[in-house]
């Protein structure tokens, strides 16, 4: 976890979204925290997890922010869309003014009271 973290914005038709996202949403909600299995495969136990964080911007909604922890094939499988196919992000300070909507802006999000 203390590693260096990249951001990448992708931009996924319904279907995509159907097929990728919510199954990692789904595992997210159906694994309990203490367990150590991978939530996405359900393989042996993991003695290394890796994390994503995802933040969904769903049309009309607020944000969906959830951290999927993973194996790390499952890790990879998930992340390879967004590293072929996604927009990297600039790097940020941790401390960033996150609710500025240049911030958002910046991510391709146009936030609903922008000035």
């Amino acid at each position: 976890m203390n590693e260096p973290s990249i951001g990448y914005a992708l931009r996924l038709c319904d279907g995509c979204v159907e097929d990728h996202i919510v199954p990692a949403i789904l595992a997210i909600y159906r694994t309990p925290f203490n367990i150590d299995s991978c939530a996405m495969c359900a393989g042996g136990t993991v003695d290394r997890f890796l994390y994503t964080w995802i933040t969904s911007y769903a049309r009309g909604e607020e944000p969906l922010r959830q951290t999927l922890e993973t194996c790390e094939p499952c890790a990879i499988r998930f992340r390879v869309p967004f590293l072929d196919s996604g927009r990297q992000l600039d790097d940020r300070p941790l401390d960033d003014a996150r609710g500025t909507p240049s911030f958002w802006k910046a991510i391709g999000v146009e936030p609903k009271n922008a000035a």
